[in-house]
């Protein structure tokens, strides 16, 4: 049994664990090829002082359930995850701040919610989020692209064939 106050304190994450493990097995093109998961908590708390079981429950059932008929919850995620050979490693680290990024010389414009923003879409496909990230300052950066629906093919191929893109992968949380 999770305690009340650790069960408030982490709602927030519980969803987004059971999606980052649905993610991953999406990255991976199935549950087979996940054999181990490192998982790192940055708290503000102190690491020893932070109940991980819920979470750690979450991102096997995100990762399990997707590829098998087993119902995962918080009595049967470790068993079960064991007897599928999945092996959850966490690191609980302190930081006193949530972001090793600075933002810097950043703009955000606004615009008009219909598909194509400016401009008419060829495949009608509506944004609803863009977020940019990079591992450092002219390395390589990654797009996270949210859509309101899921885009046909023709529209993931086409953004497949965009010079600039290496990979593309639609993922379906």
């Amino acid at each position: 049994m999770v305690p009340p106050e650790v069960l408030s304190e982490l709602a927030p994450y519980v969803r987004l664990a059971e999606k980052l493990g649905r993610l991953a097995v999406q990255l991976v093109a199935g549950g087979d090829g996940i054999e181990a998961v490192k998982v790192v908590y940055n708290t503000a708390r102190s690491p020893d002082d932070l109940d991980t079981r819920l979470l750690r429950a979450m991102i096997t059932k995100g990762i399990i359930e997707p590829i098998s008929d087993t119902f995962i919850n918080l009595v049967n995620a470790d068993l079960i995850g064991k007897q599928r050979g999945l092996r959850i490693s966490e690191v609980k680290a302190f930081s006193e701040s949530s972001s090793d990024y600075p933002v810097d010389n950043s703009r955000a414009p606004s615009r008009h919610d219909r598909a194509g923003g400016q401009h008419p879409s060829k495949y009608n496909v509506n944004v609803s989020f863009l977020s940019v990230g990079r591992t450092g300052r002219g390395k390589k950066g990654i797009m996270a692209i949210g859509v309101d629906e899921e885009p046909n093919k023709e529209s993931l191929e086409e953004i497949g064939h965009v010079q600039a893109i290496e990979e593309s992968v639609f993922l379906k949380l």
